[in-house]
């Protein structure tokens, strides 16, 4: 893949982890308890912080957050993360 395309293809992806830091930012707080939307966004970011890991078979997040979202049973975390804590690995 040459560079240009590296680069364009990068912004792109550095944009769309923006975005999903602004929308947790602007969202109510009773919407992000409520309607389970704390757990949407730590999903995708849990993932997204595994795949792009250079040694998945090792990977450990960040504390306060654990590896229950590899329990086959899908589980939630045992608690509800907040904001402040999201934004911080994302």
């Amino acid at each position: 893949m040459d560079t240009e395309t590296k680069e364009i293809l990068w912004k792109q992806f550095g944009g769309t982890i923006d975005m999903l830091e602004s929308a947790i930012v602007v969202c109510p707080d009773h919407f992000w308890v409520k309607n389970n939307f704390w757990y949407a966004v730590y999903h995708a970011i849990f993932y997204l912080d595994y795949y792009s890991s250079k040694e998945p078979d090792s990977f450990v997040p960040p504390e306060p957050f654990t590896l229950s979202e590899f329990d086959p049973t899908g589980i939630l975390p045992e608690r509800v993360y907040s904001k402040e804590e999201i934004i911080r690995i994302s």
